[in-house]
């Protein structure tokens, strides 16, 4: 069971309170005035559909297709990573958790955006760590950069306890920067990320969304699971990435346009 922290829980309420409310009305008020509407998966398209009676198309948030192969495994150390934004409710501490309870067959690196809170989040994880050799901490890069500085690892990992509809049914751009990067994953239980990853066998899926379910994951797997994995995903990388959202986005433009 994941314990939520004071700010998670004052976020959480904020929205459902004071932000939901207004976005409902902008939905219930604009979306049938709409020529086309687009969502990141079908999931969240049947609650447009069902709640405010339109049609939804899907585009997802894929990047373009990178020309990048697996790296190889190291027999000693599987190499975790994670990237995105250091903001407290991405749980990024689960990880560092996950990994001091791991031994020396893991590492993890972090490539994280400071937030704004001055970069207070980051330094608590930077705390959190503990000066483990094992846990590096590295600038953010460039997103047209990110494949290829994530090549170089193994595995990508994310966890993301369902706190929200869209936490629930999440399909995260980090998904498909993993797959890009040529990379295994292991992500937390969501309906759409476990479709994918089950459907092309880019990984593994934790039982639950605590340190100790994402740890008790990666002891299972071994470096050939991994490079198999990581085979997987170089041959998803063409199916997962946004060419096939292009094509529906250029469909609309062109039925909306009349040509």
């Amino acid at each position: 069971m994941h314990e939520w922290a004071p700010e998670e829980r004052t976020h959480v309420l904020s929205w459902r309170l004071l932000i939901a409310p207004y976005m409902r009305y902008v939905c219930e008020r604009y979306l049938p005035r709409t020529d086309a509407v687009t969502t990141v998966n079908a999931s969240i398209g049947r609650l447009y559909d069902e709640q405010f009676d339109i049609k939804t198309e899907i585009v997802r948030n894929a990047r373009a297709f990178e020309e990048l192969h697996p790296t190889s495994v190291d027999t000693n150390v599987i190499r975790l990573v994670h990237s995105g934004a250091a903001v407290p409710g991405r749980d990024i501490e689960s990880l560092i958790a996950a990994t001091l309870q791991l031994g020396q067959r893991f590492s993890l690196d972090l490539y994280l955006i400071r937030g704004r809170d001055g970069g207070a989040y980051w330094r608590s994880l930077r705390e959190m760590a503990q000066d483990s050799d094992r846990i590096q901490f590295h600038d953010s890069v460039p997103p047209d950069q990110l494949p290829r500085v994530l090549n170089s690892y193994d595995v990508g990992v994310f966890n993301l306890p369902p706190r929200t509809t869209n936490h629930r049914l999440m399909l995260p751009n980090k998904l498909f920067d993993f797959v890009q990067a040529r990379l295994a994953v292991v992500f937390s239980p969501s309906v759409e990320t476990d479709a994918v990853i089950s459907n092309y066998g880019l990984g593994a899926v934790t039982s639950g969304f605590t340190a100790s379910d994402m740890a008790a994951t990666l002891r299972t797997l071994s470096s050939e699971d991994v490079k198999v994995y990581k085979q997987n995903s170089h041959k998803a990388a063409a199916a997962l990435s946004a060419e096939s959202d292009m094509e529906t986005e250029r469909a609309i433009l062109k039925r909306l346009l009349g040509s």
